[in-house]
């Protein structure tokens, strides 16, 4: 009763406490083994106990309270990998300390297993058993473990490649299998490495000199893209013919030493150490020395020591230089070039040295002729090629070739140097300061004794300082204005400095060494636009460049012609005129762009098609522009009637709405007419063509009728102020246009579509222009209207009277190229109705296009052009 007792405590003990695992034997496997039994030390094992394998019950024996024994099935080492045993008690306690048995991966073979030394990478496929995905081929190279890249086939194969790197060294490969997940190995394949051996060499002597030729190498190892070494150093082109057979090529070049030697062959495959050497034979060359140039091929008379290079074949590092059988101290370069030292001495006077070349042991060279002749000076450069003006003293350095110690440089014109020999190729010249105050620029010449002197001289400058510019006055100036003169403010002007306005000389005044002025054309400022201003001293130096603003002129429309048009009628051209236009304005049709020409800053061209017109109504006309887009007029596009606008009555000279009482006036407008009349004699009668023109009710007189313009003269009577115009044509009468008169409002007739004055040349009374110029000091003829009332007072409609002469009542002004000119005569035109003659004396002006600028009273006509000749 007491033993069960205390084996009933021990029990309760044992299960109380729980298994415990210490030990297992063997504590590690190989994958693919037979079944085997498995040794568990530990405690606290009871009769009941289970082993479990990864959580599965192994067939188990109890020993003992401390040792169990299972046995292990072999299906549970078929993969590699770390399996943990426990020890479950009857109760249910279980061991806390799992203890793994660990299989390790089995490598039974590998492929390939030998390769060549050299042959670059290869794919390794590993053969064995129990393979995880966790396995890896392992590369044993170089006394280092590498880890591959792995490709996993199965549970018996894997696959890696092998770098090229591992096959370059003379060590042992080999290729192992590891388990990443328990670092378990398998046991290391050697791969044998195949390195390569060279054997023989054909041919094994040949002479130095000799052409190339093709130099075989047998052995053993060689694989594709193996190469024949010339002494280690030199890699031949090889032609890899099988693993034991190679031939290279070798080149004339590379034996031609004509003292021969030793040449070792080796072989060496791609990434692979060499071989081993064999020696190759080159026999000293049989044949003579050659010597076949010298350089310089001739030496100058009187010039310095100089080197002499012996140009020809099979020189060696014996070979002498000979001058007229004397040996010089020679230089070996290499076989086919020497070099000596030839003294000054040799070359004293004219001759023609015989130069050879001697080598012990072999025959010397044949006799090439070294000629030394006076020769030309010859310049190539000069530096520094230029000094600032005032510079201190300089010392120029002239480069070229054929000097000698009695060499001189000399200039043109003259400066004062002294020349100093340096070598046949260089010579230095001291210029002192005082012959560097003035810019110019000299020619550098080399002059020898005997009349030898440098064909092409260098160019040496004493520059101006310079210039800078800080201010301008003006700074800015409105196109279209008159001459005017620029004064430019800076520093390092000189005498002879002139101001360039966009890269144009002008004529320049030198005020002093920080002042300039110029004369800036009216041709200059004609248009917009921002203008550079530079200085240039003498020699070309140029300033810094500063901006002038040449302001654009507002553009405006004053007239159009015609200034309306018929509905449904034909396309047709309108003139624009106006201000401020250039060659980038566009007439606009109701903010459509119309097909433009420029003509002139005062006019333009715009074609209208017919499909604009098709419908009566109105549309505004603009100009856009550079400076922004004009005022915009009515074009009027009437029925059957009359039609006229404001904008379409101007002065029939200027085609400006300048109008005063008397001018000759233009009416544009559509169905002014029914055909084209002009009036037959004076006095004017005011119908004509059955067209009749009221102002402010009354009947003018008329020159001229059309369907879209009629000619007529603005009564005498009509008061300054605004005044009221209709046209009746065809029995219909226009609607009623208001249009303004001033006290005075002259327009210069010009010749058509241009700027041009209709004037005459006195007294030969010819047409001026480009082929009949007027002359500074002779009297010219303008004709003008709207020149106001005169006095006394003419007829409307009537011609002047010639006795006595009608003058206007507000003074006549007129300006010549900007010049106020002499005015001899101002009245009206004996016979003609509404004409100002003017009778003017031509300022001394150059010869050229001349602005014509005519003010009657305050106002002013649009600025015209005349011809001016030379005196």
């Amino acid at each position: 009763m007491r033993l069960s007792l205390a084996i009933f405590i021990f029990s309760a003990v044992a299960y109380a406490q729980g298994p415990s695992i210490s030990s297992l034997q063997p504590p590690t496997a190989n994958a693919g083994s037979p079944s085997f039994t498995l040794t568990v030390n530990g405690s606290g094992f009871v009769s009941g106990s289970a082993v479990k394998w990864s959580g599965s019950s192994l067939a188990t024996t109890f020993v003992s309270d401390t040792l169990m024994t299972a046995a292990v099935p072999s299906n549970l080492l078929a993969i590699c990998g770390k399996f943990p045993v426990t020890v479950t008690n009857p109760g249910g306690a279980v061991s806390n300390n799992n203890t793994p048995v660990v299989v390790n991966p089995v490598l039974n073979a590998i492929s390939p297993n030998q390769l060549s030394a050299g042959s670059g990478g290869v794919n390794v496929t590993a053969f064995g058993q129990g393979f995880s995905s966790n396995v890896v081929i392992t590369l044993n190279a170089n006394g280092g473990k590498t880890n591959l890249a792995t490709n996993y086939g199965s549970p018996t194969t894997l696959s890696a490649f092998i770098p090229g790197t591992a096959f370059t060294g003379v060590y042992p490969v080999s290729i192992q299998v590891t388990d990443t997940s328990t670092g378990a190995a398998s046991d290391a394949f050697p791969i044998t490495i195949g390195y390569a051996n060279v054997t023989l060499i054909r041919p094994e002597s040949v002479n130095a000199g000799d052409p190339d030729f093709t130099l075989f190498v047998g052995g053993s190892g060689f694989v594709p893209g193996a190469q024949v070494f010339w002494n280690n150093t030199i890699g031949l082109v090889t032609q890899y013919i099988n693993s034991a057979t190679l031939s290279a090529a070798v080149p004339a070049a590379t034996y031609a030493d004509p003292a021969g030697g030793q040449i070792g062959i080796t072989v060496k495959n791609p990434g692979a150490a060499a071989t081993n050497s064999l020696t190759l034979i080159v026999h000293p060359d049989p044949r003579g020395t050659t010597l076949s140039s010298l350089d310089p091929p001739q030496a100058v008379t009187g010039g310095p020591s100089f080197t002499l290079t012996a140009i020809g074949s099979r020189f060696t590092t014996q070979s002498v230089i000979v001058w007229q059988n004397t040996p010089l101290p020679t230089t070996f370069v290499d076989s086919t070039k020497l070099t000596t030292l030839i003294p000054a001495s040799l070359i004293a006077v004219d001759a023609s040295a015989a130069i050879t070349v001697a080598t012990p042991g072999v025959t010397p060279s044949g006799v090439v002729r070294l000629p030394i002749v006076t020769a030309s000076p010859t310049v190539t450069s000069i530096s520094p090629a230029s000094v600032a003006m005032g510079s201190a003293a300089v010392t120029i350095t002239v480069t070229g070739s054929g000097f000698i110690p009695a060499s001189q440089v000399v200039s043109l014109p003259n400066l004062t140097m002294t020349t100093t020999y340096v070598s046949f190729t260089q010579l230095t010249a001291s210029v002192p300061a005082s012959s560097l105050t003035a810019a110019g620029s000299y020619a550098i010449r080399v002059n020898s004794p005997g009349g030898f002197f440098s064909p092409i001289p260098a160019t040496f400058t004493v520059q101006a300082p310079t210039p800078a510019i800080s201010k301008l006055a003006p700074a800015s100036a409105a196109a279209g204005g008159d001459n005017f003169t620029l004064t430019v403010t800076g520093s390092s002007f000189t005498a002879n400095a002139v101001v360039n306005f966009n890269n144009t000389p002008l004529t320049t005044t030198f005020v002093s060494a920080t002042q300039l002025t110029a004369v800036v054309p009216a041709s200059a400022i004609a248009t917009a636009g921002a203008a550079s201003v530079t200085v240039t001293n003498e020699g070309q130096t140029v300033s810094n460049a500063l901006s002038f603003t040449v302001a654009g002129t507002a553009t405006t429309i004053v007239s159009l012609n015609p200034a309306s048009a018929t509905a449904g009628g034909a396309a047709f051209t309108l003139t624009v005129t106006g201000t401020g236009f250039s060659a980038a304005s566009k007439v606009q049709w109701n903010s459509t762009a119309l097909t433009t020409t420029f003509v002139s800053s005062t006019q333009l061209t715009a074609a209208v098609p017919a499909n604009l017109i098709a419908a009566a109504g109105s549309v505004n006309i603009t100009v856009a522009g550079a400076a922004g887009p004009s005022n915009s007029v009515a074009f009027a596009i009437g029925g059957t009637g009359p039609n006229v606008t404001t904008a379409g009555i101007v002065n029939a000279a200027s085609n400006v709405p300048a109008i005063a009482p008397g001018a000759l006036i233009s009416i544009y407008g559509s169905n002014l007419a029914a055909a084209n009349a002009s009036a037959p004699s004076l006095p004017l009668t005011n119908t004509l063509g059955g067209t009749t023109v009221n102002v402010n009710g009354s009947a003018i007189p008329l020159l001229f009728v059309s369907a879209g313009q009629v000619n007529a003269q603005l009564p005498y009577e009509i008061k300054p102020g605004s005044a009221k115009l209709t046209v009746t044509a065809g029995g219909a009468e226009s609607a009623a246009v208001n249009f303004d008169v001033a006290a005075t409002g002259p327009g210069v007739f010009t010749i058509q579509q241009t700027n041009h004055v209709v004037a005459q040349n006195l007294p030969d009374f010819t047409l001026n222009g480009a082929d009949h110029p007027v002359l500074p000091g002779q009297y010219v003829t303008l004709y003008v209207t709207g020149q106001g009332s005169v006095d006394p007072p003419v007829t409307t409609g009537a011609g002047a009277p010639s006795d006595p002469l009608s003058y206007p009542q507000a003074p006549v002004v007129v300006k010549i190229g900007g010049q106020p000119a002499d005015v001899q005569f101002a009245g009206l035109a004996p016979a003609f109705v509404g004409l100002l003659q003017i009778n003017v004396k031509i300022p001394n002006l150059p010869a050229g296009e001349q602005t014509v600028d005519v003010s009657v009273g305050p106002v002013a006509a649009a600025q015209t052009m005349i011809t001016v000749g030379s005196k």
